[in-house]
């Protein structure tokens, strides 16, 4: 790992220690207070446009991938650090990176151009999460459907148990009431011709004396 460390009022650093055709080599830059995440523009002085790449937050230093491309050259490199803002981006420091020429390597494998890499992982990223959220809002709606079906379900299933069992019940509770009343009155008259009482009249608020009773 190389790392290139700013101190007060420094705006470039050069650092050494790459050599052509290394690969999988990450800077990590010290001494600048930058936030979680920053954009790190790789270029040399052959390309016609840098290569953007993200740098990480790692402690109280930042952390981020050189382009393996950019390694299969000779000349040196410079990563300009990017901090984009609400409503703008700025290039608040640089780092000019030796890089050793070398032989290349027989066995050499060509690696696929870091910036390709880097809009591949984006369109992959993006593209899963529109399936992942047209998966979620199909679950969702499943979930819904089947949630207010079975809310159906039960209301239908109380609405049966009442029917069968509640109404039924005050039906024969309002049924027992009146034979309930009727043995009453029936009695009244039987204990009002037990005392005297003409079986063929039926009672009046005559025949009650003060106490509310039938004379005896």
């Amino acid at each position: 790992m190389i790392e290139a460390i700013f101190h007060d009022n420094i705006n470039v650093v050069s650092v050494s220690g790459l050599f052509q055709w290394d690969y999988g080599q990450r800077l990590k830059i010290k001494g600048l207070d930058l936030p979680p995440v920053v954009e790190v523009h790789f270029s040399n002085n052959m390309e016609k446009e840098a290569i953007v790449m993200v740098g990480t937050q790692d402690g109280d230093d930042t952390v981020v991938d050189i382009p393996d491309v950019l390694l299969t050259k000779y000349h040196d490199i410079t990563a300009y650090v990017y901090v984009i803002g609400s409503n703008s981006g700025e290039t608040v420091k640089a780092i000019i990176m030796k890089v050793e020429p070398r032989v290349k390597p027989q066995n050499f494998v060509e690696q696929v151009p870091d910036a390709d890499i880097v809009l591949s992982d984006v369109v992959d990223m993006v593209n899963q999460n529109i399936a992942d959220n047209a998966s979620f809002k199909q679950t969702i709606e499943t979930e819904h459907d089947a949630f207010m079906a079975q809310i159906t379900a039960d209301q239908e299933a109380y609405q049966a148990q009442w029917d069968a069992e509640v109404e039924d019940s005050i039906d024969e509770a309002q049924y027992a009431t009146s034979a309930c009343y009727d043995a009453i009155g029936a009695l009244q008259l039987e204990y009002y011709d037990m005392n005297g009482g003409d079986p063929f009249t039926e009672m009046s608020e005559d025949d009650m004396d003060a106490n509310g009773g039938y004379p005896a």
